[in-house]
């Protein structure tokens, strides 16, 4: 079996692609820092490393062998690739890169979104919104937050553990007015989330809640089916009708007077959104403060 050799150290390539690129050692010396001769003795070294001619100079000429040219090109690639790699790590300090599902972003973290980045000032947000199930140990990815079933899965709870789903609509809805003795929302439209990434959307939907209240659930009844819960709650907000929500979302409009809770028994809500965040020896200090924030806010808000 041959002997594995170690690839070239790294200011022998810096000088040679310098050397190169500004077609001057005297050039190349200044921007790398070094002496002349210093530069020098590297291409030489990295030549008799490589048993070929890199650079041809004679009479004054300067130019790049046929070996030399092919040689730049990989040293170009991978001094970039480098560099793009250590840029990396030396953002992830500074950095947190977040993937967070739509209906908890717009719901939740926009509105928290100026005191979270107020809280701060010495680390960039990367923020991502996507529904996509990730091993956030195999992504770019320092943070996720994520709807699942409950229980299973290595993170934070960031919803009560008691969440429901609610009927809620804009103030002044007609849903406010009907008759509540045969059909307790009719002639409203019905706004509904998809929830079979929770693997039991008849559980979650206005059948079921109408069943638990002793109704009959009429199947001509008109109804919108979100696949994001966050635009469905900016559908009630402006009227559209009347959306079965999970109560975690809606408690900032609830609060503000946006939107009221219509009577009625709520549904077990049987998805929970989790803060999940890289394994501990993985994470960086930043992430780790925005993790903490994230929580505490939470707590803030349940308690």
């Amino acid at each position: 079996m041959p002997v594995r050799r170690d690839p070239p150290q790294t200011h022998m390539l810096r000088a040679f692609e310098a050397v190169s690129r500004l077609k001057s050692f005297k050039r190349a010396a200044v921007e790398i820092g070094v002496s002349q001769s210093a530069v020098s003795q590297r291409i030489a070294a990295l030549e008799t490393r490589l048993e070929t001619c890199l650079i041809r100079r004679e009479h004054g000429r300067f130019e790049l062998t046929r070996d030399g040219l092919a040689y730049l090109a990989t040293v170009e690639s991978v001094l970039k690739a480098l560099a793009q790699a250590d840029n990396r790590l030396s953002d992830r300090r500074t950095t947190v890169r977040m993937t967070v599902v739509s209906s908890f972003a717009r719901c939740w973290l926009v509105p928290r979104l100026e005191s979270l980045s107020l809280s701060f000032e010495d680390i960039c947000l990367d923020l991502h919104v996507s529904d996509e199930i990730i091993s956030i140990d195999d992504s770019e990815y320092d943070l996720a937050i994520r709807l699942h079933p409950r229980g299973g899965i290595p993170g934070e709870r960031m919803t009560a553990s008691d969440d429901v789903l609610i009927p809620v609509c804009m103030p002044g809805n007609r849903a406010n007015h009907v008759d509540r003795r045969s059909d307790p929302l009719e002639d409203v439209r019905l706004l509904e989330d998809d929830c079979s990434r929770l693997g039991s959307a008849r559980h979650q939907s206005w059948d079921a809640w109408y069943e638990s209240n002793g109704y009959r659930f009429p199947r001509e009844r008109r109804r919108i089916v979100f696949s994001d819960a966050g635009l469905m709650i900016e559908a009630a907000r402006r009227g559209v009708g009347v959306a079965l929500a999970r109560q975690s979302l809606v408690a900032d409009y609830l609060a503000a007077g946006e939107l009221i809770k219509l009577d009625g028994m709520p549904l077990e809500s049987l998805g929970q959104t989790w803060l999940i965040q890289r394994q501990v020896n993985s994470r960086s200090k930043a992430s780790q403060r925005v993790a903490k924030w994230l929580l505490d806010a939470v707590s803030s808000d349940l308690a």
